[in-house]
């Protein structure tokens, strides 16, 4: 069960980083026609960060805690970290490569999805840094959050 539900998860995770690419492309594309490329990488990042945490938060990792104060600034570090990291290639592959904004920011993003994912999995959000309510064990809260089935009898 626990496979199937990381395995959804990361279905999940697919469609919150199509959701925030495509803000990001959206906002590359208008803020490229004013701006520098590494200003409009970064203004149209910062844009995809905001519906990123949110969808993280809510659909893909299905957190309904009130661990925003936590989450938040743990989600900021991995979004600093995924930014360095993502702002790395973006200016290496268009200065060594010579690829165009859009291929850079395509390669960019894709390295950047997976460090995100992980850390956002096994740090951001979770079960293990939310503490469950009082008398449950985070066993108990997982079997809560991924109910076992049994099988037909």
């Amino acid at each position: 069960m626990e496979r199937q539900a990381f395995f959804l998860k990361v279905l999940r995770a697919g469609g919150t980083g199509a959701a925030a690419a495509v803000i990001n492309f959206a906002a590359l594309w208008v803020f490229v026609r004013f701006f520098s490329p590494r200003v409009s990488f970064s203004l149209a990042f910062l844009l995809a960060v905001a519906a990123h945490f949110t969808l993280s938060k809510f659909w893909t990792f299905q957190d309904r805690s009130a661990a925003w104060g936590r989450q938040i600034w743990q989600y900021l570090l991995v979004a600093l970290l995924s930014y360095l990291i993502q702002f790395s290639i973006f200016q290496s592959t268009m200065s060594f490569l010579g690829l165009g904004v859009f291929t850079a920011n395509t390669a960019a993003i894709l390295v950047g999805t997976l460090f995100g994912f992980l850390l956002m999995h096994l740090w951001v959000f979770s079960i293990d840094q939310v503490p469950p309510s009082p008398g449950v064990s985070h066993q108990e809260a997982r079997n809560v959050t991924m109910p076992r089935r049994d099988p037909p009898v």
